[in-house]
């Protein structure tokens, strides 16, 4: 939820925003429910036909980013535009590079000591997952720790981030479909992504139909909150340029 601090305020000056924590994260419900790639994906479309949004631009980083493209797979007719942000591609676990992700992933067929890695984090372990995720790690704070911490220890986040690693495979269904994305599509990526290096982003580039590649300099995985001036310099050009038609 806090990654896009930085953005809301700007960009509610030229459209209408909905900053949304998904079902098991944030500070959104934790149902004892299968946190697929579909789970996620109706649960997004659910929540925009309950608020009343037809169609929408949808922005997201890592596997936020993964849900936009395939929402613009799966349900076309509901994305207008598209801003990935050092998202996932479809082969996650074959690109992922950064030491916690890979060391749960050699353990998501292991379902008791999986869960015991995830549920025994301490502040130590998730300092050291958010400073994977920046170039500049003075930013991050104690302030920035402890909220991340707070979210952290919500009860049921342990059996969601479980579940959501353990259906991560799935979203290799959607290998070979990127090519059938047809709108406007801005791929932003730190320059100095841990997690997933650019060389996956430029992948997805080339994959994704007329698609437009910006990399931040001195930016890891989540530019949008470490370098926002440079992040929302090339968001809202993107934006304010003329829209591709309706097809």
């Amino acid at each position: 939820m806090w990654v896009w601090e930085k953005q809301i305020d700007l960009l509610s000056q030229f459209c209408e925003v909905y900053a949304l924590d998904l079902i098991g994260h944030g500070f959104s419900d934790r149902p004892r429910v299968s946190y697929s790639a579909d789970t996620y994906l109706h649960f997004l479309r659910g929540f925009m036909d309950e608020v009343g949004i037809r169609k929408a631009t949808l922005v997201g980083n890592s596997m936020g980013g993964a849900m936009a493209w395939a929402m613009a797979i799966l349900f076309p007719e509901r994305v207008k535009r598209l801003i990935l942000v050092d998202c996932a591609p479809p082969d996650v676990l074959r690109h992922v590079s950064n030491e916690s992700f890979l060391t749960l992933a050699v353990l998501r067929r292991l379902p008791f000591l999986s869960r015991m890695v995830i549920a025994s984090r301490d502040q130590t372990t998730i300092r050291k997952v958010l400073e994977e995720c920046v170039f500049d790690t003075g930013q991050i704070t104690g302030e920035v720790l402890d909220r991340q911490y707070q979210l952290s220890r919500i009860k049921g986040t342990t059996r969601v981030l479980y579940c959501t690693l353990r259906h991560a495979e799935e979203a290799l269904k959607f290998q070979g479909q990127l090519s059938h994305i047809a709108v406007p599509t801005l791929l932003i990526w730190g320059e100095k992504d841990m997690i997933f290096p650019p060389s996956v982003g430029e992948s997805l580039h080339r994959a994704i139909p007329g698609s437009t590649w910006r990399v931040i300099e001195r930016s890891g995985h989540i530019p949008m909150w470490e370098t926002p001036d440079a992040f929302n310099e090339v968001v809202l050009s993107f934006l304010k340029t003329k829209e591709f038609p309706e097809r």
